[in-house]
Order: C-alpha cells, then structure tokens, then sequence
C-alpha cells in the first residue's frame, strides 16, 4: 500500500485522492493524480515529457539564504531543466 507523509502526518494514497476530488470537480479542466516514488525534481520532470506537458505549476515554500542553500528549492531545479513553460505559486 503506498502512503504519503503530508505536514508529518501520515496518510494512505486513496485517501488523499479522496481529498483532493472536491478540488479537482471545480477546475475547469480534466485532471489525472499520480503518486510517484523518487527525487521529486526527476520524477516532475519525467511525467512532465511522458504526458508532453504545455505547462508545470509548483508550489514554493519561499524559503530564503540559508536553508535554501541547505534544502534546496525542487521549483528552482524544475525551472531549470523543464522542457516546458513552468508557473511557480508562492504560498499565501
């Protein structure tokens, strides 16, 4: 069975599609969830070429100096090397 970790808590992969179908009835497009094991930043770009991707949208978490040296930013890393347009949200 495949579990996520989101904020720390563990949860099963239907459940959080389960979460995410109200979301997903207001968007005026159709939408495809898929849970992948691996570096986040390969496997973005991975999906992005296999369903030939017009656009990528990501999230960031706004981090800033040193723990974005540390950490990294997958956003970053997904609009360098996207074959693709790439539109990164900031959290409110």
């Amino acid at each position: 069975m495949l579990g996520l970790i989101l904020n720390r808590k563990k949860i099963d992969a239907r459940e959080f599609e389960e979460q995410l179908k109200p979301y997903q009835e207001k968007l005026p497009c159709l939408v495809e969830v898929e849970f992948v094991i691996g570096d986040p930043t390969a496997e973005i770009i991975r999906l992005s070429n296999i369903y030939n991707a017009d656009l990528i949208v990501i999230g960031n978490r706004g981090l800033k100096g040193r723990n974005r040296i540390l950490q990294g930013s997958v956003s970053s890393q997904v609009v360098a090397e996207a074959n693709c347009s790439v539109l990164v949200v900031r959290q409110r």
